[in-house]
């Protein structure tokens, strides 16, 4: 309750209720509306290295800490190595960027599935470290690679309820709404265009 509580009064969670409202308004044809909120996702992000000049590092960064979250708290669990783990891990990774490419279509959908995939690392998390006080004999490693998955774990939201997050979901969405807008003017130009003209009836 005290997590849900604190989730709600997050950043993230504002831009959350703000896409779900983009997306009502689009359903609905609301261009009025779509062209206020255009105006309050005016702020571009920034372009920072991260692997590669990109707009997206913070999503980026996001699915990253995740990911080795998830290797880590594996890795405390000590596991006999298996080529398994490797491709487990690869098809874990691209499961992880699913959201990212649905946040850079302006879906809210990719908000949504982003945290619960960090809910689902912070339970994981928390399973490791049950069961490794319960069922394993504890040892520097294991404590070090469950500290490194809790820490990352942590990184990850500092990342999502980033102000640079914010800017970029806005950002998207104010694509998303131009192409919208754009899409809309076209059809009553068409429909326009396609009228017959009004035949003008005699006086008698």
């Amino acid at each position: 309750m005290f997590l849900l509580k604190w989730i709600s009064g997050s950043r993230f969670y504002a831009l959350l209720a703000f896409c779900a409202s983009v997306e009502d308004d689009i359903a609905r044809r609301r261009l009025h509306q779509l062209k206020e909120k255009m105006a309050q996702c005016s702020e571009e992000p920034k372009s920072r290295y991260f692997g590669v000049a990109s707009f997206f590092h913070v999503l980026v960064a996001s699915t990253y800490a995740l990911f080795f979250s998830a290797i880590a708290n594996v890795a405390a669990l000590r596991p006999t190595f298996s080529a398994i783990f490797v491709i487990a891990g690869f098809a874990w990774l691209l499961v992880l960027m699913i959201p990212t490419f649905l946040i850079e279509k302006g879906r809210r959908v990719g908000l949504v599935a982003l945290l619960y995939s960090w809910f689902f690392h912070l339970a994981l998390s928390l399973a490791t470290l049950i069961y490794g006080l319960g069922f394993l004999p504890l040892s520097r490693i294991s404590i070090l690679c469950w500290c490194a998955g809790a820490l990352l774990v942590w990184l990850a939201w500092k990342v999502i309820n980033s102000r640079e997050m914010s800017i970029l979901v806005r950002w998207c969405l104010r694509l998303k709404m131009r192409q919208t807008l754009t899409r809309q003017l076209q059809r009553r130009s068409v429909k326009k265009r396609s009228k017959p003209p009004a035949i003008p009836q005699k006086r008698r």
